[in-house]
């Protein structure tokens, strides 16, 4: 394949003219399959994450310098389950639905794609599937959701692929909210899950972004998708150290828009910031991307603000997928294509990656232009690179791309 690097916005000469960037662009392809599910980083550069495997999921770690992927050996459930992925210090944890209940496997990241450890199933409840994933070096805090009751008579829920498969948005969307879940998972204590007890329960769409858990040192993020107001939704957040009694407590909104029908694409988090991000629904010929801040300071936060907002910058892409390093927030920037097949078989096609101060200021983007169809929707970041997660390819170049 070829793949051009482009900077472009405020940002510094073009590397794909120099040479200098586009030789340090590094592509590693799917061992078999897709990526569809979360993906995560670790400290060596190397990225863990979900792949479909025909009609199994299982993991793959891509490492870079020579790229490859290794695929794991361990047997993914056969009710095809999302799989979230977490890391903490040098153990790697991911959790999915093995057919009783959401369960939790581990391992040492050294050993991967070695077999795991043993699996714990941590809540007896079948129809539940697990939507976030976070772990620090005490406990994995993981999002549940499961279908809400509907009136009697009712339909049963779309359920359509993964917003990170290649298939999206063609097929049929969630079109329901979900009732949800947050427990915080100890190793070795019992029982092995602990249910935040959020006041007013809590609400997941997974119809726009799966992944709805981050993390600082200090509190748990999540996106409550059920609307307030003229809300589509807002930003709650419960600290770990309180987790037994803290009902949890929102820090922001994601607000109605344009009158357009808006979503939760992307949540991240630091130590210094929590901040979130919305896209209008992926049909051809609407577009738009909003991405909203917060400072913490002690895991207090303080009110939002908006340091993206696409009808001000003129921009004509949505976005999907949110990462933070100390100063900027980074997204992949997405449209929706119409293939020669019809607009029944449309797919969102990443066409680079953005990135804004975290403190407010200039849009700066990276293009990345291949010969292939879909193109990064889910992006990562180390202190040196950036990594754009594709369905069919994990890209990583370094920061520098966007300019001094």
């Amino acid at each position: 394949m070829t793949l051009a690097l482009l900077a472009a916005c405020t940002t510094g000469p073009d590397p794909s003219t120099t040479g200098g960037e586009t030789s340090s662009v590094l592509v590693a392809p799917v061992s078999s399959g897709a990526y569809i599910g979360s993906a995560v980083l670790d400290g060596e550069g190397d990225v863990y994450v979900a792949v479909e495997q025909g009609q199994l999921e299982s993991l793959d770690v891509v490492r870079f310098s020579p790229d490859v992927t290794l695929p794991s050996t361990w047997p993914a459930p056969p009710s095809d389950p999302e799989i979230e992925v977490a890391f903490a210090g040098q153990t790697l944890w991911w959790a999915a639905n093995d057919g009783t209940g959401p369960s939790l496997w581990t391992g040492p990241a050294a050993a991967f794609p070695s077999a795991p450890g043993p699996e714990v199933t941590f809540v007896q409840d079948a129809a539940s599937d697990v939507v976030g994933l976070v772990a620090d070096g005490t406990a994995v805090y993981a999002a549940l959701s499961a279908p809400a009751l509907l009136p009697a008579g009712s339909p049963p829920p779309s359920v359509g692929p993964s917003p990170d498969s290649w298939q999206w948005p063609a097929a049929t969307e969630v079109d329901t909210g979900f009732t949800g879940s947050i427990y915080r998972v100890v190793p070795g204590a019992m029982p092995p899950g602990q249910r935040l007890g959020v006041t007013g329960g809590i609400t997941f769409f997974p119809g726009f972004m799966q992944h709805v858990l981050a993390q600082s040192s200090t509190n748990v993020y999540w996106v409550d998708s059920a609307p307030v107001g003229k809300d589509v939704g807002r930003v709650m957040t419960a600290t770990k150290a309180n987790w037994a009694s803290d009902p949890g407590h929102a820090i922001g909104a994601i607000p109605s828009i344009d009158n357009l029908a808006t979503g939760f694409v992307g949540l991240a988090a630091s130590d210094s910031y929590v901040a979130w991000e919305q896209a209008p629904e992926p049909n051809f010929g609407f577009a738009g991307c909003w991405v909203f801040v917060s400072a913490t300071k002690d895991g207090v936060s303080a009110a939002q603000k908006t340091i993206f907002d696409s009808d001000i910058a003129g921009t004509s892409f949505s976005c999907n997928g949110l990462a933070l390093d100390a100063d900027y927030a980074y997204f992949a920037m997405v449209e929706v294509a119409v293939p020669p097949a019809g607009v029944n078989s449309s797919i969102l096609l990443g066409t680079g990656i953005g990135r804004v101060p975290l403190g407010g200021g200039a849009l700066e983007t990276v293009s990345l232009q291949s010969d292939r169809w879909y193109g990064p929707r889910r992006v990562l970041v180390d202190d040196t690179n950036v990594y754009a997660i594709d369905p069919s390819y994990v890209l990583r170049f370094p920061k520098t791309a966007f300019g001094p």
